[in-house]
């Protein structure tokens, strides 16, 4: 099995909820189920698909697939917490893993929300 997701890998999603998280949570099935449900919100919410493949995703300047990727793995791993945070020491914890997943998932999205940084994405400049 490989990973389906055009912006984010296993790899970033597993490290983005950190070593706590549910191992089931972040393995390669599971993340291949988020990144049909992320990269829908992120297209919805942006009213843009930015690529249809690994190819097109790979072809775009580097400031907009690090922020792609940036959005999609936070939103990510805070399904993958969300799965199940009884492997954290406390609720809190977990908690406070995603409400900073959640910031970042945020601040990436308005930069993605954009226009100026739609056409830069898309045309590096």
């Amino acid at each position: 099995m490989a990973d389906t997701g055009i912006y984010f890998t296993t790899a970033q999603v597993a490290k983005k909820a950190g070593s706590h998280a549910n191992a089931t949570a972040v393995a390669e099935g599971y993340c291949n189920l988020y990144a049909v449900l992320v990269e829908g919100i992120i297209h919805t919410m942006c009213r843009k698909v930015f690529a249809t493949n690994t190819a097109g995703f790979t072809a775009m300047p580097a400031g907009g697939k690090y922020m792609l990727s940036e959005a999609a793995a936070c939103r990510a791993a805070i399904m993958a917490i969300e799965y199940d945070m009884s492997g954290f020491p406390s609720l809190e914890m977990a908690t406070a893993k995603v409400d900073i997943l959640w910031a970042e998932f945020n601040q990436a999205m308005k930069f993605l929300m954009d226009k100026d940084f739609q056409k830069f994405i898309i045309d590096g400049v």
